[in-house]
């Protein structure tokens, strides 16, 4: 009797640890894959969060400017919380460099894509200029004109410069888009800022760098 109860607390615990480390694995995988419909696009609603590529693998979390300024120099990909507050990303997504996003491996989850400039783009077109769709593509929480907005709920994000430093927490948000720039070092991102007065939401950024992923089906 005493053999056959140690082999359930042994079960048990087993069991235990088993458990433990799926939760951690779907905590990796922990996404809100909600979506909004704005006219003939498809996205999703809340910033990307997942802590793995589509095949399984880690996404390296930076947790030190060393760590996120090395990932730079070696076109490493990695993610962060932003500002190191893990607290904040059920809300506002994780921030990732370039080479996440550009990784064979697959950031964007199954069935969505990373969005090109070409979607930002149409995305524009459908407001009558920038001022109006940075204004109507914002959340609530970030905005005092809600009469109009999309649900495609943009929050101030800020980013991370590509030597560590994080900027702009409640000013702007930027989302990457997948193209390469003109020259080796920066890749392509769509912005929106606190005035929505900026008059070329698309821009370049240095790879290096974190922002946001907003991804479309």
């Amino acid at each position: 009797m005493r053999n056959h109860f140690s082999y359930w607390k042994g079960s048990q615990s087993v069991l235990a640890i088993l458990f433990l480390l799926l939760g951690t694995q779907t905590s990796y995988w922990a996404q809100s894959n909600a979506t909004v419909a704005i006219k003939n696009q498809v996205w999703q609603q809340k910033n990307l969060s997942t802590r793995v590529f589509r095949n399984g693998d880690s996404i390296p979390l930076a947790k030190s400017k060393d760590e996120w300024r090395e990932a730079e120099m070696s076109k490493t990909p990695m993610c962060c919380y932003l500002e190191g507050d893990s607290t904040l990303n059920t809300e506002m997504g994780l921030l990732y460099n370039w080479y996440a996003v550009n990784d064979e491996r697959g950031l964007a989850p199954e069935g969505f894509r990373i969005p090109s400039i070409a979607d930002f783009q149409v995305l524009l077109n459908q407001f009558d200029d920038n001022e109006s769709a940075c204004i109507r593509l914002k959340a609530a929480s970030w905005t005092t004109d809600i009469s109009a907005l999309t649900g495609f709920n943009a929050l101030p994000t800020g980013f991370r410069f590509y030597k560590g430093m994080y900027d702009s927490k409640g000013v702007i948000t930027g989302f990457w888009a997948k193209e390469s720039s003109a020259n080796d070092i920066s890749a392509l991102n769509f912005m929106l800022t606190a005035t929505c007065m900026i008059q070329e939401p698309i821009g370049p950024a240095v790879k290096g760098s974190g922002f946001s992923v907003r991804c479309i089906k």
